[in-house]
């Protein structure tokens, strides 16, 4: 046993400390002129292309225009209308329905689609 630590102790004095060389990326490490152009040039294509992508977006896929309808009642409005009488809070949310929600009624409604199932 006594020689078993002897030649371990031996094996580890026989190991000298060696400076470490520099990490790979620590030579690389700068951001040249290359880099940055290429980075200009990558912001301004992807700033570009969306632009031209809005401005020529066909008409079809742009927002609807907002359709001037009955003042906007805010959702504090409505709670307390709720919590005090629930048949007006009925009321106004009938009126704002059709207004606010999609045609359930036509032949491209969702309904449609679910009634063909």
């Amino acid at each position: 046993m006594r020689s078993d630590v002897q030649k371990f102790e031996a094996y580890l004095r026989s190991f000298r400390p060696v400076q470490p060389r520099p990490l790979p990326l620590a030579a690389h490490a700068s951001f040249g002129p290359p880099r940055i152009v290429a980075a200009a040039v990558a912001a301004t294509l992807i700033g570009v292309v969306s632009w031209l992508a809005v401005e020529h977006a066909p008409i079809n896929l742009k927002a609807p225009a907002k359709v001037a309808s009955s003042p906007q009642i805010s959702a504090a409005t409505l709670t307390r209308i709720g919590l005090d009488d629930e048949h007006t809070l009925d009321v106004r949310m009938d009126e704002a329905a059709p207004l606010i929600l999609p045609c359930c009624r036509g032949p491209q409604s969702s309904l449609a689609a679910l009634a063909k199932e």
